[in-house]
């Protein structure tokens, strides 16, 4: 017998089936092939330089395009739903699913929704919402757009699922963590790991819940949001703001991986789900059918995302190495008597990312055989016991912790010194190269770690490292910590996206849409010569 959510969970992937069969049926939005050349190039080429995972990239375009349009504050909301779709197709970022002329009329409708409400607030309280409540709604009208354009009916079923299974854990325990919140932990970081959602698509989820009719609010449901969103809107963003220990996280993650697995197989075999989930033998069979292929997958996500960070990192990072190196030894030594430092330091980089990112191997027979016996737990409710053995308690010793900081600092300062004795004896480095050094050295450090840590995604057992696996993890936990910190930093005041979004993005979007124009009246023309 297949448990109530699991055949929700098959119904979910029917009705996103049906819905893409019947929006493919329709009459599609069309846009001429050079504008989508030049559109998806620039897209491409924007991308390259803020790393963002593939399935958020279309929602964030959309977030940027209608702020971009100021869309809540002016403009008919029809027109702005329309050139947000031919933006869309540009960019090719509707090409699994064409969107349907009828969608135009949808979007519109939601856009409506916001400019009244933001109407109806200035209107009652005589001021604008705050910019930070603001850039909050355009991020749940973003996602609430995406879900126009795209059924979710599956990603809103896992995470119930998995928010059912795991709520009574407490994985998100803390002292500093009211009681009453843990539910709200549990949900937000079910949304984060079960489907990888961003905080701005959990804001849509949080501020639904809140309002539960604001798919379609009439006019009293209206001045009940404008009179709370701002309110509710500041304690969401209390909530996403909490961040959860990350051994937690980690645990959430782990946990989620046999569900994956199970939709995955459900996905791929959904004319004859239910007599392969009925049956134990076939169950396993397709269950580890489905593990070979994630585990492919994961490898070439791997391969995928290290060309996209050692691009990443060149764009925005390695171009210090000419912008700084070079003119710093043609201003102290009048021209470069040696070229070493400024080799390794190009070179070095790529070579470390890929040795460290390809260094990690799958426990393949293992995780299967612990995937099967939760998969088995999932189609048996009266079994289903969700064990928290990834989150044993640890004891708390606070002199001995002291003393394990102040021996990672120490660390710290032991192997900078010697790096930059070994880099400035041996190989002569400038002091300029050996910090360009050090920074490269962290920063690939940190992102090959993040992109091996891909492949945990799908593990579940816990990991056996050599024996000199403590030894390299004290070596290099300064180095990661450095990283950590230069990354988040880059990432955070990097000038280069915004060099794109305030630069370059209007006026080459103005000069596509106006070609867009041009072409149809050409056409337009031909039509009514011929």
């Amino acid at each position: 017998m297949i448990p109530k959510q699991i055949q929700g969970l098959i119904q979910a992937h029917r009705k996103n089936r049906d819905r893409k069969t019947f929006a493919k049926s329709l009459r599609h939005v069309t846009v001429s092939k050079v504008a989508t050349l030049a559109g998806s190039t620039y897209e491409t080429v924007r991308n390259s330089v803020e790393l963002e995972q593939d399935h958020l990239l279309r929602r964030r375009a959309i977030r940027r395009i209608i702020s971009r349009m100021k869309a809540l504050k002016n403009g008919k909301p029809v027109d702005i739903a329309e050139d947000l779709i031919r933006e869309l197709i540009w960019a090719k970022y509707t090409r699994k699913d064409p969107i349907p002329e009828i969608y135009i009329e949808r979007v519109g409708k939601s856009i409506y929704k916001y400019q009244v409400l933001i109407a109806r607030f200035q209107n009652t309280f005589h001021r604008k919402p705050s910019p930070t409540h603001a850039s909050d709604l355009y991020d749940i009208l973003s996602f609430e757009i995406e879900r126009i354009l795209s059924p979710y009916f599956i990603h809103d079923s896992l995470a119930n699922i998995q928010y059912s299974n795991l709520v009574h854990l407490n994985l998100v325990r803390d002292s500093k963590l009211a009681e009453k919140y843990t539910s709200i932990q549990t949900y937000i970081n079910v949304h984060k790991t079960i489907n990888k959602f961003d905080s701005a698509i959990i804001k849509y989820y949080m501020f639904s819940n809140a309002f539960p009719f604001w798919a379609k609010p009439n006019g009293q449901q209206m001045d009940t949001v404008v009179e709370r969103f701002e309110g509710v809107l500041s304690d969401i963003n209390k909530h996403l703001e909490y961040k959860i220990k990350n051994k937690q996280y980690k645990e959430f993650i782990r946990q989620s991986i046999p569900l994956k697995i199970l939709n995955n197989t459900i996905a791929g075999n959904l004319d004859n789900a239910e007599a392969i989930l009925d049956s134990k033998q076939k169950r396993d069979k397709y269950i580890l059918e489905t593990c070979s292929r994630e585990y492919s997958a994961i490898r070439k996500k791997i391969r995928v995302t290290m060309v996209k960070t050692i691009v990443y990192l060149f764009i925005t990072k390695m171009g210090l190495a000419f912008l700084i190196e070079v003119p710093y030894e043609l201003w102290a030594h009048g021209g470069i008597d040696n070229y070493v430092p400024l080799l390794i330091n190009v070179l070095f980089p790529p070579v470390l990312m890929a040795i460290i990112a390809s260094s990690f191997r799958i426990p393949a027979k293992r995780n299967n055989e612990a995937i099967l016996q939760v998969v088995d737990r999932l189609m048996d409710p009266a079994r289903l016991q969700y064990k928290n053995d990834g989150m044993a308690r640890t004891r708390k010793r606070p002199f001995l912790f002291f003393m394990f900081k102040v021996f990672s600092n120490v660390l710290f300062f032991i192997v900078i010194g010697l790096i930059t004795f070994v880099l400035r004896e041996y190989l002569r480095f400038s002091y300029i190269s050996i910090a360009i050094f050090v920074l490269f050295l962290s920063l690939i450090s940190f992102g090959a770690l993040k992109t091996r840590n891909i492949a945990t995604e799908l593990v579940i057992v816990p990991i056996r490292g050599s024996i000199f696996t403590p030894m390299i993890d004290t070596i290099a936990s300064p180095i990661l910590s450095l990283g950590k910190q230069l990354s988040e930093g880059v990432a955070k005041f990097s000038p280069i996206p915004a060099f794109f979004d305030k630069l370059l993005e209007t006026p080459f979007k103005s000069f596509l849409m106006v070609f867009e124009e041009w072409n149809s009246y050409v056409r337009e023309q031909r039509e009514e010569i011929v």
